[in-house]
């Protein structure tokens, strides 16, 4: 005997108890799992499966909710210095998040001309989040400020404001 199918409806942007009732109509049984996200809490912001599938009557669904926190993520972020950089430097950011919570992170320390490139994996909370960089001469102690950048924690990428790693050496 084949399971009576049902098309799986849209529940993102529900709340969870709505999507629930909708989908017990359905003969579907639910699952939910909390997540961090920028919806308001209890409202359904991923399926599985996506809208539109047929599945069978009876099967369980999985629906992510919202736990009204805001979501964490990893940045890689990377600096390149010019081919003319020579000597050893640290590299610095100094990230702000969205609620004013302030913190730096150490990026590493480069030798150059041997090494013209580095990065670092960065953790934080929310999307909007500012970052400035400073390059501190480990020879002669003098700091500048290299770049400006906006990062996004819970996408996992950054954009680049402003950035000169040559004026900031110089």
């Amino acid at each position: 005997p084949n399971a009576e199918q049902v098309t799986m409806e849209d529940y993102v942007k529900m709340s969870a108890e709505d999507a629930a009732a909708m989908a017990g109509w359905k003969k579907l049984t639910v699952k939910t799992v909390p997540e961090p996200s920028y919806e308001k809490k209890g409202i359904v912001v991923r399926q599985e499966p996506e809208k539109g599938t047929k599945i069978d009557a009876g099967s369980e669904i999985t629906l992510y909710v919202s736990d009204g926190t805001i979501p964490d993520g990893d940045v890689d972020f990377s600096i390149d210095f010019p081919n003319s950089a020579n000597g050893t430097f640290s590299v610095y950011l100094r990230l702000k998040d969205e609620k004013g919570k302030e913190w730096v992170e150490s990026i590493g320390t480069v030798l150059c001309p041997e090494m013209l490139h580095i990065s670092a994996s960065v953790k934080g909370t929310g999307k909007n989040a500012s970052a400035d960089a400073y390059i501190t001469n480990n020879s002669n102690g003098a700091r500048a400020h290299c770049g400006s950048y906006t990062f996004d924690f819970a996408g996992g990428n950054y954009s680049t404001n402003s950035e000169d790693v040559d004026g900031a050496l110089n």
